[in-house]
């Protein structure tokens, strides 16, 4: 459950899929403008947020018992709230800017713009048919987004939190990835990291960087299937582990003598076995270790490294 302020007025539901106070505040900064509709309002967090920036802000949910928390959570009186379909309020209204959340399964094997609702690609060909920026939450795991726009993945707390896509006038690049508190950002376009070898240092590069494919931006780096490591010691805003090297290893056994030789007692494993078979393999990594010290066991081009976390 994401934490929210005392004073808002939501169902654990509710909450599961609120925005918090950091991204909406952001968001809103860079969506300033005159007059803002806002589809798929929720429980009114972001609205909040845009109330502070926004001349006027139209608030728009289909559910109508969400309508009546969003209004006794956002009393601004620059904001006006409305049930019913974003779509066809969208038809009569005139704004400068288009924010929305658009409604999609809890769950799905793969993401994709076509279980969205309202469908992305008809609302940023009403918006443009009206000349107003669009500016939509996609889910940060989709696959692929057919139509131009700024691909902006936030990071909070070394963790890939939000995708927000930026059209027309609000796109600065084709991706970018910020850093929240500290606003901190880099842009480019999407491309393959530059290959490296392991050598006394990794600095895990944050998801959000991983997704947005600006992992290049940091210098030669390897992968272990999932997170990207660059090959050097980096001190930035989108490191979120920096690990010591201690030796390599070509199996499980030689790793164990690597663990045993700097008093290793646990181990996490961060290597290519499945969810379920994890507690048994590390137990079997661990059994003739001691103590409470914890390295990280990383594979990496097929091979096992010892590694301290600093």
């Amino acid at each position: 459950m994401k934490e929210l302020p005392a004073d808002v007025l939501a169902t654990k539901e509710d909450k599961r899929f609120a925005t918090t106070e950091i991204v909406a505040d952001y968001r809103a900064q860079r969506l300033a403008c005159d007059t803002l509709l806002e589809i798929g309002c929720g429980v009114g967090m972001q609205t909040r947020s845009f109330a502070e920036t926004c001349k006027k802000v139209i608030a728009v949910d289909t559910d109508k018992r969400k309508v009546i928390f969003a209004r006794k959570n956002c009393k601004a009186s620059n904001v006006d709230f409305h049930v019913g379909d974003g779509l066809k309020v969208l038809e009569s209204t005139e704004a400068d800017v288009v924010f929305c959340d658009p409604e999609r399964p809890a769950s799905e094997g793969q993401r994709k713009l076509s279980s969205l609702q309202p469908d992305p690609t008809k609302l940023l060909e009403m918006c443009e048919e009206k000349g107003a920026a669009l500016a939509i939450e996609l889910p940060p795991q989709i696959q692929q987004v057919s139509f131009p726009a700024e691909l902006e993945y936030l990071d909070v707390g070394g963790k890939l939190n939000r995708l927000t896509a930026y059209t027309g006038r609000l796109a600065r690049s084709s991706a970018s990835v910020v850093a929240l508190p500290s606003r901190y950002r880099i842009e480019g376009n999407k491309g393959e990291g530059k290959e490296g070898h392991v050598g006394e240092w990794l600095s895990e590069l944050s998801p959000a960087v991983v997704k947005a494919g600006l992992v290049g931006q940091f210098g030669e780096g390897v992968s272990d299937g999932k997170a990207w490591y660059v090959t050097n010691k980096l001190q930035n805003p989108f490191v979120v582990n920096t690990y010591k090297v201690l030796g390599e290893a070509e199996n499980v056994e030689e790793a164990v003598v690597l663990l045993k030789k700097h008093g290793f007692g646990k181990v996490l494993l961060r290597l290519r076995v499945k969810p379920e078979e994890y507690w048994r393999v590390r137990k079997q990594v661990e059994a003739d270790l001691e103590g409470e010290k914890q390295a990280a066991l990383l594979e990496i081009h097929q091979k096992l490294y010892v590694v301290s976390k600093v």
